[in-house]
């Protein structure tokens, strides 16, 4: 089975650091090499948001190369300095390059999707026709006249700066962000970077969402049911594969999941639960892993507003009839504390996952060799840039219909 990459998609409103000297950060290493870093996030809900992980390592002199893909498959170098020829734009992957899509006309929008279908059919064919050709031209000519307000970058910096150049326009839609998982271990610590490399406008009656599509490595103890019946949330204590700039390959990062639980006294909410649950577990002894849709939530936690939640003096004034619950009830709902969870709501059963969860044939013994782990390093040292490279795209929508993931996001997202 290929490597797959989590990915994620989110809807909302984005925001940049308030403080306009802050928007856009340079770090600079003894090495040479400096890191730009666009303060970036996408909101959701009022309370309810993320910050991106969009930094761009880069070195002034020009002097260095990016390393990228071809649209066959092949490996590119291209000089830095040549990054923004559109010649060297169009040597590279579709899915290697950063886009920032700000064309409001849906119909222009659809138009282009429809064109860039029909110039990747033509082009995979074999052998081409005379009228193929004839008809390849003519669709390259018309997706470039619907592509003025596309921008497509081949490096991270470009992508960044125009982001940062873009921000008033950006921050007066709704926008939808697509990118990569990106796991980090700092101090024992782990963190998850959401590194975007698309951003477009997406129409307002589109629902808003934090939503990633993951890879879930897990053993026959990765479920802990300890906080079931008093906070109704039954814990996965999965893994999740990310590159390891210390180890310089591919390591597993622990990552603890949550799939909510039901009311049990509800049949039918009963056999959804049991049913997702089965794609978490077993009790086999070798490392199995799935493929999931999973919420993510970072911030407040809204909570009911009820009469245990007044004061002394509030719950007096109430006992008497002079006040009520309601009066007292805080602006905006009733924030409890800080909340950071990936809420599991649907096992994607496509492709190597279409039967269910699937043997990864690791026993644990070898999967340890492969955990993340702390690597101390020298004070000074000199500044890299790594490069990993993507073997395919997940999806980011999957069985079952739409109707069916709305309701099993509703219950268990």
């Amino acid at each position: 089975m290929a490597r797959i990459y989590n990915s994620f998609e989110f809807i909302g409103n984005i925001s940049f650091n308030k403080d306009e000297n802050k928007v856009l950060e340079t770090i600079q290493y003894d090495s040479g090499w400096q890191t730009k870093r666009l303060n970036v996030g996408i909101k959701p809900t009022a309370t309810n948001g993320i910050f991106l992980k969009a930094d761009a390592l880069y070195n002034p002199t020009e002097t260095n190369t990016i390393f990228t893909m071809g649209k066959d498959g092949s490996k590119l170098e291209i000089p830095f300095k040549d990054r923004n020829k559109q010649s060297s734009i169009d040597m590279v992957a579709d899915f290697k390059k950063f886009t920032v899509d700000l064309e409001t006309n849906c119909e222009v929008k659809t138009k282009r999707y429809k064109l860039k279908y029909q110039i990747i059919n033509i082009e995979n064919r074999e052998e081409k026709t005379a009228e193929d050709l004839e008809k390849l031209a003519n669709y390259k000519k018309e997706y470039i006249e619907n592509s003025t307000n596309l921008h497509e970058f081949i490096s991270d910096y470009d992508f960044i700066l125009f982001l940062k150049e873009s921000a008033v326009i950006l921050k007066q839609h709704k926008i939808r962000v697509k990118g990569s998982l990106d796991m980090s271990m700092w101090n024992e610590k782990y963190y998850v970077g959401y590194v975007p490399n698309h951003v477009e406008f997406i129409q307002d009656e589109v629902e808003n969402k934090l939503e990633a599509t993951i890879d879930v490595y897990f053993d026959k103890n990765a479920i802990d049911d300890t906080l079931l019946k008093t906070d109704g949330k039954l814990l996965v204590n999965g893994y999740l594969i990310s590159y390891d700039k210390n180890a310089k390959g591919d390591r597993f990062f622990p990552k603890t999941m949550v799939l909510k639980g039901v009311n049990f006294e509800d049949e039918a909410q009963v056999s959804q639960y049991e049913m997702l649950k089965s794609f978490i577990e077993t009790d086999k002894n070798t490392i199995y892993h799935m493929l999931w849709n999973a919420n993510i939530y970072k911030g407040a936690e809204i909570k009911e507003f009820t009469y245990n939640d007044l004061t002394d003096a509030q719950k007096k004034m109430v006992d008497v009839g002079l006040s009520t619950v309601e009066q007292y009830r805080p602006k905006n709902g009733y924030v409890g504390g800080n909340i950071d969870e990936f809420r599991l709501f649907n096992p994607v059963l496509e492709g190597d996952f279409k039967d269910g969860i699937v043997d990864s044939l690791m026993t644990e013994e070898e999967f340890i060799k492969l955990l993340a782990v702390q690597i101390d390093k020298p004070k000074k040292q000199e500044v890299k840039k790594q490069v990993s490279e993507e073997v395919k795209e997940i999806p980011t929508t999957a069985e079952p219909t739409p109707e069916v993931k709305a309701q099993l996001n509703k219950l268990f997202g």
